[in-house]
């Protein structure tokens, strides 16, 4: 069961070097800063890319867990203040004009990031996490957007 975890862990990591390796190549030596590589150099220059990469990894692996564990949190807790637009836009037909969706994605990260300037990655602020304000404050933001879109659109006789 160890075996098979600690495989799949370097798959994945395998993959994540490759694809920044190859990403930054082209995106970055190539298109930012103008060079036109060879199909030989561009290898190397991504295996460069990989082993920089992988020996960042190394040193950031070396920092206490607590790092670790606070980035794991603000990553899913920034992730929640996008969650009602995604739901909207998968699951309704009728989406709503771009500036509800943006409106409401910045608005819960604001909240989020606010938050967490105040109580920390971990902290709660009223006994509630960040996280769940964002997404909170991006719903009530979205449906606000929602109701006065389309009630817009009724009153002119548009839908």
């Amino acid at each position: 069961l160890l075996a098979s975890i600690i495989a799949a862990s370097l798959s994945s990591v395998d993959s994540q070097l490759l694809a920044f390796g190859a990403s930054a190549t082209r995106d970055i030596v190539e298109r930012t800063f103008g060079f036109d590589l060879a199909a030989r150099r561009r290898y190397w220059v991504s295996r460069a890319v990989m082993v920089i990469l992988a020996l960042a990894s190394l040193v950031f692996a070396f920092n206490p867990p607590d790092l670790v564990i606070n980035l794991a949190v603000l990553s899913a807790s920034g992730t929640m203040a996008l969650v009602p637009t995604f739901l909207v836009a998968i699951l309704w037909e009728r989406r709503p004009d771009g500036w509800v969706p943006m409106s409401s994605c910045i608005a819960g990260l604001a909240v989020f990031f606010i938050c967490i300037f105040f109580v920390g990655a971990r902290g709660s602020l009223g006994g509630w996490h960040p996280g769940v304000l964002s997404l909170v404050a991006a719903a009530v933001v979205l449906a606000g957007g929602i109701a006065k879109q389309f009630g817009e659109r009724h009153a002119s006789g548009a839908e």
